[in-house]
């Protein structure tokens, strides 16, 4: 979390924070997998989105101990003043290739979206398994794909009317 402290603070144009200081925040020690920044160039609030992913080796189901790791990770955040929570949300990420019952149960809680385990104004803390990310990923590339296919669609017959009709479409512009 060192690194992530210096990173965010960087980015959020806070000064960095000394080693003594760092020291005494509970849980600076771990090591998330995953630390990814993003930054808004217009005011609009967040105007800092922050991802870190805590990624789970293929055996290792998620269960109570991997929960309270993220919950841990979640608690850093928030709990230290360390961190900038007015401009930045925060994502966590927990990743394995199965989930226990458990935590299955938790991420399809009513009126949350599938996946998410807690969520508050500054920070949303999710939980996947890899299939469900490859499938999403998957979705939103399909829609990406579907915009384009639409986009290349409208400008062909834009070109077709500007070829074939150029009379008509000076009548559409000028209007």
């Amino acid at each position: 979390f060192r690194t992530v402290i210096q990173r965010h603070r960087a980015l959020a144009g806070l000064p960095e924070v000394d080693e003594e200081t760092l020291s005494s925040i509970s849980g600076v020690g771990d090591i998330p997998d995953m630390f990814l920044a993003a930054q808004r160039d217009f005011v609009i609030a967040p105007k800092h989105h922050h991802v870190l992913v805590e990624i789970k080796a293929p055996g290792v189901p998620l269960g109570a101990k991997e929960r309270e790791q993220i919950l841990r990770y979640a608690r850093v955040i928030r709990e230290s003043h360390e961190f900038d929570t007015t401009s930045t949300h925060w994502d966590l990420f927990l990743v394995s290739a199965k989930c226990s019952k458990e935590i299955d149960d938790e991420r399809k809680q009513k009126g949350k979206p599938h996946g998410c385990l807690w969520d508050w104004d500054d920070m949303t803390v999710w939980a996947f398994e890899w299939c469900e990310m490859i499938s999403l990923a998957r979705e939103e590339m399909q829609l990406v794909k579907d915009h384009l296919q639409r986009t290349s669609e409208e400008l062909s017959v834009s070109d077709y009317i500007r070829e074939n009709f150029p009379e008509i479409l000076g009548t559409l512009v000028n209007k």
